[in-house]
């Protein structure tokens, strides 16, 4: 199948930016229009699947030597990776939406290779001044070590963003900044860019959206502009500058003075301060979200292809309950093994194709509603699951049309 073809022509939104620069909350706005579904998470599928998949094929000649690639017609590579991609994206765009929004910062890096894969498909790129980036960058267990490698990598996100969509026209930057300051003149812009269509009642629902702050620094920081002014030094700032500062201010940031004072601790230190507070009185660590929904992703893996792998992540004394219809079954130990992974080889709804897959965090408890397409018709599932580290420790599957 061509991309001309593809069921999703004209659907793809994709919204990147460096990281720490508001590409959550640009998402957040984007999918709180009601013509536009959401891609749940980051996927790098561009980044860390397309990319190094497509640099092992070449478009030189059939009979070429080269070692650990291989020829294949540049159109064909790019229709089946179209395919390939539509097949992943397909299923979650959902009944009643015209659009689907994907959101992945490293794809700042691949606006060209996801604009030749997705011709028809609108980027939408988030800019925020560097400083506020590297300062948000490094309060990040997982940040740079230092100002210069920030100011390097949000150089290389907005570069690659602009050379890899140099020629399209489907290709928007919005600044942080304004978006920040006037959403309600700025969001409509943008829903007409996208050619969405927006009203009073529309607008008033996305501005409730917009307000709320999410997915802030470990300190709590609230979101805005020029919090780098407090922070960093004027040797932090040089720092800068020295990598991105033609950048910065080419893009018409104002030339401003750093007020950071450098006591005991350096910079990385103070901004991570508090990021460690939490686990001393019980609190998740940061990043044990992260882990927790891959140990549960790794059960629904389990459900729907080995139920024998489902039963082995079960901890020692785990309990499983299996509700049908009214009637309820329920073991402890050995006993919760044989019940689970004979309920889920017994469950053809769990093979059919998954219509949805709502997963309602709250670690280490887990609610998930599923919903299958199979030869007799719909049928929902509802899993309930706590978590201690990688194991099960409690289980519950509800079929309510299964009839006991």
């Amino acid at each position: 199948m061509s991309r001309a073809q593809s069921p999703l022509q004209g659907r793809m939104i994709f919204n990147v930016g460096a990281r720490r620069s508001g590409t959550f909350w640009l998402q957040r706005i984007v999918t709180a229009h009601p013509d536009v579904g959401a891609v749940g998470s980051e996927t790098h599928l561009f980044s860390h699947g397309i990319a190094p998949l497509a640099e092992r094929f070449h478009h030189a000649a059939l009979g070429s030597g080269q070692v650990g690639t291989t020829f294949i017609e540049r159109e064909a590579l790019l229709d089946a990776l179209r395919g390939f991609c539509d097949a992943v994206f397909g299923p979650m765009l959902e009944q009643g939406r015209t659009r689907l929004a994907e959101r992945t910062p490293l794809h700042a890096l691949h606006t060209g290779l996801i604009g030749d894969i997705y011709p028809d498909a609108r980027i939408v790129h988030i800019i925020r001044d560097g400083r506020d980036v590297v300062r948000s960058l490094l309060a990040q267990q997982w940040g740079p070590e230092n100002v210069a490698d920030g100011a390097r990598e949000w150089r290389a996100a907005i570069e690659s963003a602009r050379a890899g969509a140099a020629e399209s026209d489907r290709y928007l930057e919005v600044r942080y900044e304004d978006l920040h300051a006037d959403p309600a003149g700025r969001i409509p812009e943008l829903y007409r860019w996208l050619e969405l269509p927006v009203d009073d009642a529309i607008l008033e629902s996305v501005l409730a959206v917009a307000k709320v702050e999410r997915n802030l620094d470990p300190n709590r920081t609230p979101a805005g502009a020029g919090k780098w002014r407090g922070v960093l030094t004027p040797a932090d700032l040089a720092a800068f500058e020295d990598v991105a500062g033609d950048l910065l201010y080419g893009l018409g940031y104002e030339r401003l003075e750093a007020h950071g004072s450098r006591p005991r601790a350096g910079l990385r230190a103070r901004l991570r301060r508090g990021a460690a507070a939490p686990a001393a009185v019980g609190c998740k660590a940061p990043g044990g979200d992260v882990e927790a929904q891959r140990h549960l992703d790794a059960l629904l893996d389990a459900f729907h292809t080995a139920p024998e792998r489902a039963g082995a992540l079960l901890g020692d004394g785990a309990r499983v309950r299996v509700v049908d219809g009214t009637h309820e079954r329920a073991a402890g130990g050995e006993g919760a093994r044989e019940l689970l992974v004979g309920a889920l080889r017994e469950d053809a709804a769990l093979r059919g194709r998954q219509l949805r897959g709502d997963v309602h965090p709250e670690p280490p408890l887990f609610t998930v509603m599923l919903r299958y397409d199979t030869p007799e018709g719909e049928a929902d599932r509802v899993l309930v699951a706590r978590l201690d580290g990688d194991r099960v420790q409690e289980l519950a599957l509800y079929r309510p049309e299964v009839q006991a």
